[in-house]
């Protein structure tokens, strides 16, 4: 949402998900079962914070969650 727009994207494993990184698009598409984590980086600002996030890639077809007065975590 905000940077300079030249992110470096990894991941901790390659075998359950393949990258796609295109601008400020990040697509990642899983190909197996199991724990991955996003790690983004903007190249062009001196000391910006580093983001992730940790992603649990499962089998389950669809889930929907509600709350109409507190977040969900």
């Amino acid at each position: 949402m905000h940077g300079s727009g030249q992110f470096s994207v990894t991941l901790n494993n390659t075998l359950l998900a393949d990258l796609q990184h295109k601008d400020r698009e990040i697509l990642i598409t899983p190909k197996e079962l199991g724990s991955l984590k996003i790690r983004v980086e903007d190249l062009e600002i001196p000391e910006s914070q580093v983001a992730t996030a940790e992603i649990l890639i499962s089998d389950i077809a669809r889930l929907a969650l509600y709350s109409p007065r507190s977040l969900i975590e």
